[in-house]
Protein backbone atom coordinates (compact mmCIF):
# COMPACT_ATOMS: atom_id res chain seq x y z
CA UNK A 1 0.00 0.00 0.00
CA UNK A 2 1.38 3.66 -1.03
CA UNK A 3 0.65 6.46 0.99
CA UNK A 4 3.39 7.95 0.85
CA UNK A 5 3.06 11.64 0.68
CA UNK A 6 -0.53 11.80 1.54
CA UNK A 7 0.25 13.80 5.07
CA UNK A 8 -1.19 11.45 7.55
CA UNK A 9 -1.14 11.58 11.00
CA UNK A 10 -0.12 9.55 13.48
CA UNK A 11 -3.29 7.62 13.78
CA UNK A 12 -4.16 6.87 10.56
CA UNK A 13 0.13 5.64 10.59
CA UNK A 14 -0.55 3.70 13.44
CA UNK A 15 -3.46 1.87 12.35
CA UNK A 16 -1.95 0.72 8.66
CA UNK A 17 0.92 -0.30 10.94
CA UNK A 18 -1.30 -2.78 12.95
CA UNK A 19 -3.44 -3.80 9.17
CA UNK A 20 -2.01 -7.70 9.08
CA UNK A 21 -3.56 -7.32 5.67
CA UNK A 22 -1.05 -5.27 5.00
CA UNK A 23 2.33 -6.81 2.88
CA UNK A 24 3.96 -3.42 1.54
CA UNK A 25 3.29 -0.31 3.42
CA UNK A 26 5.08 2.85 2.60
CA UNK A 27 4.18 6.07 4.20
CA UNK A 28 7.35 7.95 3.72
CA UNK A 29 6.99 11.75 3.41
CA UNK A 30 4.23 11.98 5.80
CA UNK A 31 3.91 13.90 9.51
CA UNK A 32 5.11 11.16 11.44
CA UNK A 33 8.00 13.15 13.39
CA UNK A 34 10.15 11.71 16.20
CA UNK A 35 6.73 12.15 18.92
CA UNK A 36 4.98 9.94 16.78
CA UNK A 37 7.79 7.20 16.13
CA UNK A 38 7.72 6.89 19.83
CA UNK A 39 4.38 5.47 19.99
CA UNK A 40 4.42 3.39 16.39
CA UNK A 41 7.31 1.26 17.63
CA UNK A 42 5.20 -1.61 19.20
CA UNK A 43 3.63 -1.71 16.00
CA UNK A 44 6.71 -1.80 13.81
CA UNK A 45 7.62 -4.72 16.17
CA UNK A 46 4.41 -6.79 16.68
CA UNK A 47 3.27 -6.97 12.63
CA UNK A 48 4.03 -10.12 11.78
CA UNK A 49 3.51 -10.59 8.17
CA UNK A 50 4.38 -7.10 6.79
CA UNK A 51 7.18 -7.85 4.22
CA UNK A 52 8.08 -4.11 3.12
CA UNK A 53 7.91 -0.95 5.55
CA UNK A 54 9.17 2.88 4.01
CA UNK A 55 9.66 5.74 6.37
CA UNK A 56 12.10 7.92 4.79
CA UNK A 57 11.50 11.59 4.97
CA UNK A 58 9.52 11.55 7.72
CA UNK A 59 11.71 13.76 10.37
CA UNK A 60 12.08 10.45 13.11
CA UNK A 61 14.45 11.28 15.42
CA UNK A 62 15.93 11.45 18.86
CA UNK A 63 13.81 9.37 21.26
CA UNK A 64 11.47 8.44 18.27
CA UNK A 65 14.15 7.14 16.17
CA UNK A 66 15.48 5.03 18.65
CA UNK A 67 12.08 3.18 19.56
CA UNK A 68 11.53 2.86 15.93
CA UNK A 69 15.16 0.69 15.73
CA UNK A 70 14.21 -1.39 18.57
CA UNK A 71 10.91 -2.01 16.89
CA UNK A 72 12.60 -3.16 14.05
CA UNK A 73 14.89 -5.89 16.20
CA UNK A 74 11.66 -7.93 17.49
CA UNK A 75 10.08 -7.68 14.09
CA UNK A 76 10.70 -11.35 12.61
CA UNK A 77 8.65 -10.75 9.27
CA UNK A 78 9.93 -7.84 7.57
CA UNK A 79 12.77 -8.44 4.37
CA UNK A 80 12.94 -4.98 3.36
CA UNK A 81 12.92 -1.57 5.20
CA UNK A 82 13.82 2.07 4.17
CA UNK A 83 14.71 5.00 7.16
CA UNK A 84 16.44 7.24 4.46
CA UNK A 85 16.80 10.60 5.23
CA UNK A 86 15.22 10.32 9.23
CA UNK A 87 17.71 11.64 12.19
CA UNK A 88 20.00 8.28 13.87
CA UNK A 89 22.59 10.48 15.04
CA UNK A 90 24.48 9.22 18.56
CA UNK A 91 22.77 6.26 20.23
CA UNK A 92 19.77 6.26 17.75
CA UNK A 93 22.98 4.90 14.92
CA UNK A 94 24.15 2.57 17.96
CA UNK A 95 20.74 0.73 18.26
CA UNK A 96 19.78 0.81 14.30
CA UNK A 97 23.32 -1.17 14.06
CA UNK A 98 22.36 -3.84 16.39
CA UNK A 99 19.12 -4.34 13.82
CA UNK A 100 22.09 -5.45 11.40
CA UNK A 101 23.74 -7.98 14.82
CA UNK A 102 19.82 -9.22 15.65
CA UNK A 103 17.24 -9.21 12.68
CA UNK A 104 18.61 -11.92 10.84
CA UNK A 105 15.52 -11.84 8.00
CA UNK A 106 15.87 -8.36 6.68
CA UNK A 107 16.76 -8.66 3.38
CA UNK A 108 17.26 -4.97 2.28
CA UNK A 109 18.00 -2.01 4.36
CA UNK A 110 18.18 1.46 3.53
CA UNK A 111 19.47 4.20 5.53
CA UNK A 112 20.93 6.77 3.16
CA UNK A 113 21.15 10.17 4.73
CA UNK A 114 20.43 9.31 8.23
CA UNK A 115 23.22 11.30 9.98
CA UNK A 116 25.11 7.93 10.88
CA UNK A 117 28.22 8.44 12.63
CA UNK A 118 31.16 6.48 13.00
CA UNK A 119 30.37 4.82 16.28
CA UNK A 120 27.21 3.67 14.36
CA UNK A 121 29.45 2.45 10.64
CA UNK A 122 31.69 0.23 13.26
CA UNK A 123 28.84 -1.35 15.36
CA UNK A 124 27.28 -2.09 11.74
CA UNK A 125 30.75 -3.73 10.75
CA UNK A 126 30.60 -5.49 13.76
CA UNK A 127 27.44 -6.74 13.62
CA UNK A 128 27.90 -8.42 9.81
CA UNK A 129 30.92 -9.90 11.70
CA UNK A 130 29.61 -11.38 14.42
CA UNK A 131 26.23 -12.48 13.06
CA UNK A 132 26.12 -15.71 11.47
CA UNK A 133 26.31 -15.27 8.01
CA UNK A 134 24.50 -18.82 7.54
CA UNK A 135 21.63 -17.64 9.14
CA UNK A 136 21.83 -13.54 8.00
CA UNK A 137 19.64 -12.73 4.67
CA UNK A 138 21.24 -9.25 4.05
CA UNK A 139 21.50 -8.69 0.16
CA UNK A 140 22.01 -5.10 0.46
CA UNK A 141 23.06 -1.97 2.93
CA UNK A 142 22.60 1.95 1.36
CA UNK A 143 24.29 3.59 3.99
CA UNK A 144 24.55 6.50 1.59
CA UNK A 145 25.13 10.23 2.17
CA UNK A 146 26.45 9.96 5.76
CA UNK A 147 29.02 11.72 7.42
CA UNK A 148 31.92 9.31 7.74
CA UNK A 149 35.16 9.72 8.42
CA UNK A 150 37.64 7.61 5.74
CA UNK A 151 38.86 6.09 9.03
CA UNK A 152 35.58 4.53 9.72
CA UNK A 153 35.29 3.61 6.24
CA UNK A 154 38.46 1.70 6.00
CA UNK A 155 37.90 0.13 9.57
CA UNK A 156 34.82 -0.80 8.07
CA UNK A 157 36.43 -2.71 4.66
CA UNK A 158 38.71 -4.42 7.12
CA UNK A 159 36.07 -6.30 8.81
CA UNK A 160 34.46 -7.55 5.96
CA UNK A 161 37.74 -8.96 4.80
CA UNK A 162 37.83 -10.99 7.79
CA UNK A 163 34.54 -12.86 6.85
CA UNK A 164 34.43 -16.36 5.74
CA UNK A 165 31.62 -15.86 3.27
CA UNK A 166 28.47 -13.53 3.34
CA UNK A 167 25.21 -12.99 1.57
CA UNK A 168 26.05 -9.22 0.89
CA UNK A 169 25.98 -8.60 -2.64
CA UNK A 170 25.58 -4.54 -2.53
CA UNK A 171 27.00 -2.09 -0.29
CA UNK A 172 26.46 1.48 -0.97
CA UNK A 173 28.77 4.62 0.15
CA UNK A 174 27.53 6.95 -2.38
CA UNK A 175 29.32 10.35 -1.37
CA UNK A 176 30.99 8.78 0.73
CA UNK A 177 34.71 9.71 0.29
CA UNK A 178 37.36 7.33 0.39
CA UNK A 179 41.31 7.23 0.91
CA UNK A 180 44.24 5.41 -0.39
CA UNK A 181 44.27 2.95 2.21
CA UNK A 182 40.26 2.27 1.81
CA UNK A 183 41.04 1.43 -1.88
CA UNK A 184 44.16 -0.81 -0.99
CA UNK A 185 41.26 -2.75 1.50
CA UNK A 186 38.77 -2.44 -1.70
CA UNK A 187 40.98 -4.74 -3.88
CA UNK A 188 41.34 -6.86 -1.31
CA UNK A 189 37.43 -7.48 -1.08
CA UNK A 190 37.15 -7.57 -4.64
CA UNK A 191 39.82 -10.36 -5.00
CA UNK A 192 37.61 -12.36 -1.97
CA UNK A 193 34.43 -11.35 -2.82
CA UNK A 194 34.10 -10.79 -6.64
CA UNK A 195 30.05 -10.68 -6.50
CA UNK A 196 29.95 -8.34 -3.79
CA UNK A 197 29.35 -4.25 -5.32
CA UNK A 198 30.57 -1.94 -3.24
CA UNK A 199 29.86 1.73 -4.60
CA UNK A 200 31.81 4.44 -2.72
CA UNK A 201 32.13 8.16 -2.95
CA UNK A 202 35.31 10.33 -4.95
CA UNK A 203 38.62 9.31 -3.91
CA UNK A 204 40.34 11.80 -1.58
CA UNK A 205 43.82 12.86 -2.90
CA UNK A 206 46.63 11.63 -0.72
CA UNK A 207 48.70 14.68 1.19
CA UNK A 208 45.50 16.99 0.32
CA UNK A 209 42.90 18.77 2.79
CA UNK A 210 39.39 18.15 1.89
CA UNK A 211 39.20 21.87 1.10
CA UNK A 212 41.79 21.45 -1.49
CA UNK A 213 40.00 18.25 -2.95
CA UNK A 214 36.60 20.16 -3.56
CA UNK A 215 38.30 22.62 -5.72
CA UNK A 216 40.37 20.05 -7.43
CA UNK A 217 43.62 21.97 -6.94
CA UNK A 218 47.50 21.38 -7.69
CA UNK A 219 48.53 19.25 -10.08
CA UNK A 220 49.51 15.50 -9.93
CA UNK A 221 52.62 14.22 -10.66
CA UNK A 222 53.05 11.52 -13.30
CA UNK A 223 54.52 8.67 -11.44
CA UNK A 224 55.93 6.30 -14.20
CA UNK A 225 57.58 9.81 -15.59
CA UNK A 226 58.51 10.31 -12.31
CA UNK A 227 60.25 6.72 -11.80
CA UNK A 228 61.29 6.04 -15.55
CA UNK A 229 62.92 10.01 -15.79
CA UNK A 230 64.72 9.53 -12.65
CA UNK A 231 63.64 13.15 -11.77
CA UNK A 232 63.82 14.53 -8.27
CA UNK A 233 61.16 15.98 -6.54
CA UNK A 234 62.06 17.15 -3.56
CA UNK A 235 65.58 16.84 -3.84
CA UNK A 236 65.41 13.16 -4.13
CA UNK A 237 65.32 11.10 -6.64
CA UNK A 238 61.89 8.43 -6.33
CA UNK A 239 64.13 5.38 -7.70
CA UNK A 240 67.13 5.57 -5.47
CA UNK A 241 64.41 5.63 -2.38
CA UNK A 242 62.90 1.91 -4.05
CA UNK A 243 66.26 0.91 -4.46
CA UNK A 244 67.11 1.68 -0.60
CA UNK A 245 64.65 -0.56 -0.40
CA UNK A 246 65.38 -3.66 -2.46
CA UNK A 247 67.00 -5.81 -0.42
CA UNK A 248 67.47 -8.60 -2.88
CA UNK A 249 68.91 -6.06 -5.33
CA UNK A 250 66.37 -7.02 -8.36
CA UNK A 251 64.77 -4.33 -8.84
CA UNK A 252 61.51 -4.90 -7.88
CA UNK A 253 59.65 -4.08 -5.20
CA UNK A 254 56.08 -4.56 -3.72
CA UNK A 255 53.20 -1.74 -3.84
CA UNK A 256 53.43 -1.38 -0.16
CA UNK A 257 57.28 -0.36 -0.44
CA UNK A 258 56.05 2.21 -3.51
CA UNK A 259 53.64 3.87 -1.38
CA UNK A 260 56.27 4.21 1.21
CA UNK A 261 58.64 5.55 -0.89
CA UNK A 262 55.94 8.09 -2.20
CA UNK A 263 54.97 9.38 1.23
CA UNK A 264 59.12 9.88 1.94
CA UNK A 265 59.41 12.28 -0.39
CA UNK A 266 56.38 13.42 -0.33
CA UNK A 267 54.10 13.10 -3.45
CA UNK A 268 50.17 13.86 -3.52
CA UNK A 269 48.83 11.01 -6.19
CA UNK A 270 45.78 9.52 -6.72
CA UNK A 271 45.32 5.62 -5.74
CA UNK A 272 44.25 4.97 -9.50
CA UNK A 273 47.42 6.18 -10.50
CA UNK A 274 49.15 2.69 -8.42
CA UNK A 275 47.10 0.85 -10.22
CA UNK A 276 47.62 2.41 -13.53
CA UNK A 277 51.39 1.97 -12.45
CA UNK A 278 50.91 -1.52 -11.53
CA UNK A 279 49.34 -2.80 -14.73
CA UNK A 280 52.75 -1.42 -17.02
CA UNK A 281 55.11 -2.33 -14.19
CA UNK A 282 54.40 -5.94 -13.37
CA UNK A 283 56.31 -8.03 -15.15
CA UNK A 284 56.11 -11.01 -13.16
CA UNK A 285 52.22 -10.54 -12.67
CA UNK A 286 52.36 -11.00 -8.95
CA UNK A 287 51.94 -7.30 -7.73
CA UNK A 288 55.27 -6.47 -7.37
CA UNK A 289 56.71 -3.23 -9.51
CA UNK A 290 59.33 -3.50 -11.90
CA UNK A 291 61.55 0.21 -10.66
CA UNK A 292 64.43 -0.70 -12.86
Amino acid sequence: MRLCNSFLWLKDCDDNLLNRKILNLNLSRNRISSQGAEQLGDAVGSNDTMERLNLSWNSITGQGAIVIAHGLKENVRLRQCDLSWNGFAGRAGIELARVVRENTKLSHLFLRGCRLEDQALEAIGQGLLVTSMDESQLELVDISRNPFSTKAVSHLFFTLTQLSHTKLKCLLLEDVPIDCQCSQILMELSTKFSDMSIKHGPELIVGNTWEEVKVESGKFVSLFVLLREGIRYNRRRLVDILSEMDTDRNNYVTIAQLIEALNKLPIRYRHSQLVDLLQSLDKLHNGTIYYG
